[in-house]
Order: structure tokens, then C-alpha cells, then sequence
């Protein structure tokens, strides 16, 4: 059965050739198994989700913040159509912006605009990678952009669990998200946000949910910021590595350092 997260993915599917970015920033990939990795973030508004540990604005921003390397930034209004954004890009040196991430909220909702943005955005800067960070709930969306998925070099999928968002884990829409990406067939990695809260029943559901994918992906089990360090993180590594060969236990290292 689906979820009723998977079957209302054409109620969050935005229609529009515009998108409302809250900022765009340079900074290094600080989760994941790109960790450390110069990226250009493009971070977009809204989500389907409402994890209660985010700290990403949902609402429509007026402007979109654009930030230097020094923290200083300039705005342009929202929304913002695909040829600005390219444009922005386009402004800064061409390492900055040799790898971009496409972050949100959820940038999966803005289907229409990804679908443009990608066409010019290629077109224009051969040699530039794309990352895309999502919550791993919308597989019709990310079908959706079928056309140009192979502008679209890295997906990092978020699994969600209840200990930590303070919701139902969306199960369903995570397996519809994976065979997806399966079907798809690029490079992927799945992110686990865990806190000392997480719960057995949980921990059985990931290990399923692992097992229904065509091929092995890497799984990173992030801490949730701020908490203390608990031993249960080598315990619920071996768990998982019953399952798969390939789990890391990566913190968010960007506020380690205190970057963006």
C-alpha cells in the first residue's frame, strides 16, 4: 500500500517555470560521503515533510540571499526564474561553482523549474556537477524529471525516522523513492539522521528498506546536532552492516568548523 505521502506527489509537484530560493552560498559539503567537498548550495523554500529538528525556512522568502566567500551577500527577489539563477551562478569564479548542490527544503517540488534550470544550466557550463540533496519521499517528482536525470550526477536521500522528526517514518514513499533511483541508475547515498531516541522497530524497518534495492548504496548515520556523542552509534552501525557492506558515521562537520 502506498503512503499517503507517495500517492499526493502531484499535489506537491510546483507547475511553475520559477522557483523561490531562500539563499545561494559557497561553502564544502559538510554531511554525507562528500563531506569536506567544495559545493555551491542553491537552498530552495518549501517541503512536504516537517521535520521538527530543521532549520531550513518552508515559508516563500521576499529575496534570495547571495553570499560571498566573507559572509557578506546581496538580494534579488523571488521568485526566481531558471536563466537568473543560471546567471547568479555564472557570477561567481569557476571553482566555486565547478560542483553544485541543489538543497532545500526540498528542491524535488519545484519539477517544472529543475526541468529548464537543467537545460540551460548544462548547456551553458559543461563541466560542472550536479548534487542533489532530498528527502527521499517524492519518486514521482524525481521521475519527473526524467528528461534531463543524467545532468544529475550525485543524489544524497534522506530516510526519515520518527524518533527524530517527530513523524511517521514515511516507509513506503522511501521504497517507491529507491526504486526510482534504482531505475534511474546513477550514484547515490542514503543519510540517516538518528538521535539516542531511535527506536528497534525503526532500526527493522531501515534494514528492510535497505534490502529492497537492486544494488548496495552507502548509508552515513548522522547525529542529530548538539547532542552528546552516545555509544549506541557503534552499535547501530554493526546493525545496519548485517545488512550492507558500506555504513559510515559522519556528524555534520560544517558546524563542526562553523560554516554555512
Amino acid at each position: 500500500m502506498r503512503s499517503q505521502i507517495a500517492t499526493s506527489n502531484k499535489n506537491n509537484r510546483m507547475t511553475n517555470e520559477t522557483a523561490n530560493i531562500i539563499e545561494i552560498f559557497p561553502s564544502v559539503q559538510g554531511e554525507g560521503i562528500y563531506v569536506g567537498q567544495r559545493q555551491l548550495f542553491v537552498r530552495f523554500t518549501g517541503c512536504n515533510l516537517g521535520c521538527n529538528y530543521c532549520d531550513t525556512p518552508i515559508e516563500a522568502q521576499e529575496n534570495c540571499k547571495i553570499y560571498d566567500n566573507s559572509g557578506a551577500y546581496r538580494e534579488i527577489p523571488n521568485p526566481v526564474s531558471n536563466t537568473t539563477l543560471t546567471e547568479e551562478i555564472g557570477k561567481f569564479d569557476e571553482p566555486v561553482r565547478r560542483r553544485i548542490s541543489l538543497t532545500g527544503g526540498e528542491p524535488l517540488l519545484y519539477t517544472d523549474f529543475l526541468l529548464n534550470f537543467l537545460d540551460s544550466f548544462r548547456s551553458r557550463f559543461l563541466h560542472t556537477s550536479i548534487y542533489l540533496e532530498t528527502n527521499g519521499t517524492l519518486a514521482e517528482n524525481f521521475r519527473q524529471v526524467e528528461p534531463f536525470l543524467d545532468l544529475i550526477d550525485v543524489v544524497a536521500m534522506d530516510i526519515k525516522l520518527e524518533s527524530s522528526t517527530g513523524q511517521p517514518m514515511p516507509i513506503d514513499a522511501h521504497v517507491e523513492f529507491i526504486e526510482a533511483l534504482d531505475d534511474w541508475g546513477g550514484e547515490y547515498f542514503a543519510k540517516l539522521i538518528v538521535t539516542p531516541d531511535i527506536q528497534k522497530s525503526e532500526i527493522e524497518n531501515v534494514k528492510r528498506l535497505l534490502g529492497t534495492a537492486q544494488d548496495e548504496f552507502p548509508l552515513v548515520l548522522q547525529p542529530v546536532s548538539g547532542i552528546e556523542v552516545w555509544q549506541g552509534l557503534m552499535e547501530l552501525q554493526d546493525e545496519f552492516l548485517k545488512v550492507i557492506t558500506d555504513v559510515r558515521v559522519i556528524p555534520q562537520v560544517h558546524k563542526l568548523v562553523s560554516l554555512r
